[in-house]
């Protein structure tokens, strides 16, 4: 069984026996996405790129193995080699302004994309590559054997080529990214900006993107009701367990697969979410490629909508995958790059549970974002109650039957109007363990929290002060009561 296409490994390399892997990949590309915080350049910048991967995947004269998310793999002749690398530079300076790309390319013989790598002592890789640890190359875990190459020398040239900012002296900068000089001047309708040619393209595009695939022309617009109008939510997805994936991968036959069956599997969930809650025109999906997905929803619904995008995720298990989940909601006056950083660190917070876990389960990390800082919230939010050292766990990862379990109890104090025995409890557990108990104990005796919770000292134990011992022997005592009244703004 051939590792790549064996006809077309002829048709690329001619009468010679020396082959060519060039990769390709999109440098910071969030970073560029979220350059600006106007919609349209923030959705014009993922339409530049997915464009330009579609130009790729249409070099009919290449053996073009892959070409999405600002990611590529491009297999010629070694004697075409700086012309490849030449025509996709080319291509890509010309449709994604102000972007920066980093091209590697490895040498390989035919042989070794037929049949396999027999000795790695000819290329020098390091022990592992993002994560992902591979056996010894003796042609048994073929594709992973040259992914494992191509991928280590990837990581050679990004820490050769580290493109900086441009600096232009005594000009004005585009006031839409701050970085390109400014050109011409643009009328937006709260005003005139002077920006420049880039942004320029990208508002275009973003025009395109928004009306192609029915998304909101503005943040205003995702709205269901009164809620919203001061809330928005956000949902981002992360797989798990790629690289355990990936490193088991015989041929490029069966990346593509795999690749594909996880693209079809997120786009089919999005496509679901949009039909059941009737979004059109009413959500955004800056960054939708590979295993990344980031969507800005209505934050009257982002916990049902959540539920259905889980459900249908859930048939990712069937790879042996999981995802993580960074979910919340903001104020509406947030920039669109503050939210998707504070989504990325609540994916750090849900990954490292996924780590720790035996289990292919599937993990979240909730948060709201009500207030603006210079950085965006950073994951596993502690702070300490200067008084009694008591921790206030926020933006923590848990899994997702936890999650929902926490909701569900959320919501039913909500429904007997209990919710300020919550900001009671709150009150409590700024005083020492001994004390809090004694107070949320007789609180909740002259309370209707029996309805939804019988036992006051499994309440306390659980949600209240969570008793732990670190490594040097010392208590500490956690509390999740920040964390549920959080839950409890998701109905306004």
């Amino acid at each position: 069984m051939s590792i790549f296409d064996e006809e077309k490994l002829k048709l690329v390399s001619g009468n010679s026996n020396e082959l060519s892997i060039l990769s390709y990949d999109v440098n910071s590309i969030q970073r560029y996405i979220f350059q600006s915080s106007n919609i349209k350049a923030i959705m014009g910048s993922s339409k530049m790129i997915d464009e330009f991967d579609k130009e790729i995947q249409n070099m009919k004269e290449f053996y073009v193995v892959t070409a999405v998310g600002g990611t590529g793999m491009i297999i010629a002749s070694s004697d075409r080699e700086v012309e490849v690398k030449e025509m996709i530079k080319d291509k890509f300076y010309k449709m994604v302004p102000g972007g920066e790309i980093t091209i590697s390319s490895v040498r390989f013989k035919r042989d070794e994309l037929i049949n396999g790598i027999k000795n790695g002592k000819n290329y020098k890789i390091p022990a592992d590559i993002a994560g992902i640890k591979f056996e010894n190359m003796d042609g048994k875990n073929s594709y992973s054997d040259i992914f494992k190459i191509i991928s280590s020398e990837m990581q050679r040239q990004k820490s050769l080529n580290n493109p900086k900012t441009p600096l232009f002296e005594d000009v004005q900068r585009c006031e839409l990214c701050g970085v390109m000089p400014a050109s011409s001047i643009y009328h937006f309708a709260d005003g005139d900006l002077y920006i420049c040619s880039a942004c320029e393209l990208k508002i275009q595009k973003g025009k395109e993107k928004i009306r192609e695939e029915g998304y909101a022309e503005e943040l205003a617009d995702i709205s269901l009701s009164e809620m919203d109008k001061n809330w928005i939510g956000f949902i981002k997805v992360d797989i798990n367990n790629l690289g355990n994936l990936y490193s088991k991968i015989k041929t490029s036959k069966e990346f593509e697969q795999k690749s594909g069956e996880i693209e079809d599997i997120i786009q089919s969930s999005i496509n679901k979410v949009v039909n059941v809650f009737n979004l059109k025109n009413k959500y955004l999906v800056p960054i939708h490629g590979g295993d990344d997905l980031f969507m800005m929803v209505p934050a009257s619904k982002v916990v049902d909508i959540f539920k259905t995008l889980s459900s249908s995720l859930s048939s990712l298990s069937k790879m042996g995958l999981s995802f993580s989940a960074g979910l919340g909601i903001s104020n509406v006056k947030m920039p669109i790059k503050f939210i998707f950083e504070s989504a990325e660190a609540l994916i750090s917070s849900a990954k490292k549970c996924a780590y720790a876990s035996d289990n292919n389960e599937n993990f979240v990390a909730f948060k709201v974002i009500s207030s603006n800082s210079i950085d965006p919230v950073t994951e596993d939010v502690l702070y300490e109650d200067e008084k009694t050292k008591n921790i206030y766990k926020l933006g923590f990862g848990m899994s997702l039957s936890q999650f929902f379990n926490d909701l569900a109890f959320v919501e039913k104090l909500r429904n007997q109007k209990l919710i300020p025995f919550l900001q009671k409890t709150y009150s409590c557990v700024k005083d020492r363990y001994e004390v809090a108990g004694l107070n949320v104990n007789y609180f909740f005796a002259r309370s209707e929290m029996k309805r939804v919770i019988e036992d006051p000292i499994q309440y306390f134990n659980k949600f209240a002060l969570t008793e732990r011992s670190e490594a040097d022997g010392k208590k500490v005592y956690e509390s999740k009561i920040p964390y549920l009244l959080e839950l409890s703004r998701l109905w306004g």
